[in-house]
């Protein structure tokens, strides 16, 4: 807790990272047998699945103004890539093509 109060769980995963603006906080799940990426209010709430396949999607970090998460993901070939997926209408879009994922930051 950063304001004083009790410490309470808002989610379960792993990886989690705030937005520069503290309003949103993207972590990834396993909840179907691979690694997701969510993105959910800092209060805890609107939780949302952002990037969900049959591989794992890990290391997520959100935009300043949280209209965009970035993460890393190896995808068939076990070269891990970074993707980046615009929150409104999930379209996602491959942003490496030479192993370079490691940990994204805006």
């Amino acid at each position: 807790s950063l304001g004083g109060g009790e410490a309470r769980l808002i989610g379960r995963g792993e990886s989690p990272r705030f937005s520069r603006n503290g309003k949103w906080i993207a972590y990834s799940t396993h909840r179907r047998g691979n690694s997701d990426v969510w993105l959910m209010h800092a209060n805890g709430t609107g939780k949302r699945e952002i990037a969900g396949s049959s591989f794992d999607e890990e290391f997520p970090a959100v935009s300043p103004g949280g209209r965009f998460v970035v993460y890393g993901s190896a995808r068939g070939d076990d070269r891990s890539q970074l993707y980046l997926t615009r929150v409104r209408d999930l379209h996602e879009v491959q942003l490496t093509v030479s192993n370079q994922s490691g940990r994204p930051v805006w």
